[in-house]
């Protein structure tokens, strides 16, 4: 379980249980009301602080036991007064309806109707002719790469160089997921109430499609981040095409 997390970021916790006669049932009290069931879960924390964590497992007769944990929210500086920050994104008011490249021609449609949409999937040649007939010989082209599901093991860590004997790791691990095989960019920013954010830095590194782990030790060619909040946005580039940006905040104690 990490040790620290920030307001509205999803923390994940888990639990590797073991009865030699019984599944075991994983129950999570989140210490603010919220609670989960399962092996890993996330939560999300509304609201700064230190929160007690407690998961208790329970096997097949019943026979429980428990444990605790304190993870310790940091604010969001960005967040704006009044907002929930743990609340889903609200769909849009008016989504358009859902492109069925499979249905039936309609006879009462012009006789000069618009060409199909091109659909941009993977071996589907979604391309059309002058005619607006789709073209068999020509294909739709590779996707731009997608970064999702970027988290990190600890949202607040101290540098190498701290001293004193504190509980919080060296730098943290930023894990995600990859569409595609492409050159990713790192770029760190920090920040600072009532000032734009300034930034401190860029790393590119090699992904690979599917799920990706990157260590990261506080230091961007050879010079450490000075302790403070900062934001990472992480962008995938291949064959010429660029995703969108995943973002995550993180805090560096001195």
């Amino acid at each position: 379980m990490p040790a620290t997390g920030v307001v509205g970021q999803p923390v994940t916790v888990s639990v590797d249980p073991l009865d030699l006669w019984s599944p075991v049932l994983s129950s999570w009290d989140f210490g603010d009301g919220g609670s989960s069931s399962g092996a890993t879960v996330e939560h999300c924390y509304s609201s700064p602080g230190e929160h007690t964590v407690t998961i208790t497992g329970t096997d097949g007769a019943a026979n429980s036991t428990s444990a605790s944990r304190t993870i310790t929210i940091e604010p969001d500086p960005d967040l704006a007064a009044g907002a929930d920050p743990c609340a889903a994104p609200e769909p849009p008011a008016n989504p358009e309806p859902p492109v069925n490249p499979g249905a039936p021609v309609n006879p009462g449609v012009p006789t000069n109707p618009s060409p199909p949409v091109n659909l941009g999937l993977p071996g589907n040649p979604g391309t059309t002719d002058s005619n607006g007939h789709l073209d068999p010989g020509r294909s739709s082209g590779p996707l731009a790469p997608v970064v999702s599901g970027l988290r990190q093991f600890s949202a607040r860590w101290r540098t190498p160089g701290t001293r004193g004997r504190s509980r919080l790791p060296v730098g943290t691990t930023f894990r995600f997921q990859l569409s595609r095989p492409a050159q990713l960019r790192f770029a760190f920013s920090r920040l600072a109430p009532g000032r734009q954010a300034q930034a401190r830095g860029t790393l590119l590194v090699a992904g690979e499609a599917g799920a990706n782990v990157y260590d990261f030790k506080g230091k961007i060619r050879g010079h450490p981040l000075a302790p403070g909040h900062y934001r990472l946005r992480v962008t995938a580039v291949a064959d010429g095409m660029t995703s969108a940006a995943a973002s995550i905040r993180f805090t560096i104690v001195g």
